[in-house]
């Protein structure tokens, strides 16, 4: 997967557009639908939440931070990112703005997705603009009820179960290298405890978690680790095994 920071100069893609925090079920669908395409598919994300900019008192904790994002997305097929980083300037972009600067073949959202200044960037508008620019737009009914916020609360919980429906995988856990202590202040955790997480390959993040496990303790925003791992390391909630002290 290509990933980039700003909008290349590439050959035209199948793009969708959205914050895919938690790539979830929802998320996945619609990178199905992209692939189904026949062309190669791209996704304009962002690095941080829009919330961290615009309304920072509201922005709500990630299930996926960028690096895992990153990692997930991958899993799924896709081949270019472009994980844009959200600026007030970038806010008061209008969408067809936006629109003439993708690469763009085709264009797949979700239901009820709005971007662009004052969210202007609609259903009717953006199909108006596929019209006129012979670009073929579609949006994807919401046949599977999920949503990243329900599973924040499902995890926030600890119905963690619940989440891995939602999910359709495990809740994940990114540890960088040489970490045996580190900030989850800014993400979606359950409750304070002890659990039992498996690992996972950070290149085969959307298959079968292996057998080994470790315990790790939550505690105040910090997640420990009986020992630092020496690569980046993807973990995994075990929802049937995990268990709060």
């Amino acid at each position: 997967m290509i990933i980039a920071d700003c909008i290349p100069d590439t050959l035209p893609h199948a793009f969708t557009i959205g914050t895919f925090d938690g790539v979830h079920l929802g998320h996945q669908a619609l990178l199905q639908t992209l692939k189904a395409t026949g062309h190669p598919t791209a996704v304009l994300t962002f690095a941080a939440h829009p919330l961290k900019t615009l309304t920072p008192e509201t922005a709500p904790l990630l299930i996926t931070p960028l690096s895992l994002k990153l990692i997930l997305l991958k899993a799924q097929g896709v081949r270019l990112t472009i994980a844009l980083p959200f600026s007030i300037k970038f806010a008061k972009l209008s969408f067809d703005e936006l629109l003439k600067s993708l690469p763009v073949s085709h264009l797949i959202l979700g239901e009820g997705a709005s971007f662009g200044r004052d969210r202007e960037g609609t259903e009717e508008n953006v199909k108006a603009w596929g019209q006129k620019n012979n670009i073929p737009v579609e949006y994807l009914s919401k046949t599977i009820p999920v949503s990243s916020q329900k599973i924040r609360d499902a995890i926030k919980s600890g119905h963690l179960l619940l989440a891995e429906q939602l999910l359709g995988r495990a809740h994940l856990l990114y540890v960088p290298a040489y970490t045996a202590k580190m900030s989850v202040s800014g993400l979606v955790m359950p409750p304070d405890g002890a659990y039992l997480l498996s690992y996972y390959s950070c290149t085969k993040a959307s298959r079968s978690r292996s057998k080994e496990k470790i315990m790790v303790t939550l505690h105040s925003g910090w997640a420990h680790f009986p020992s630092s791992f020496v690569e980046p390391t993807i973990l995994a909630f075990n929802p049937r095994e995990s268990h709060v002290l």
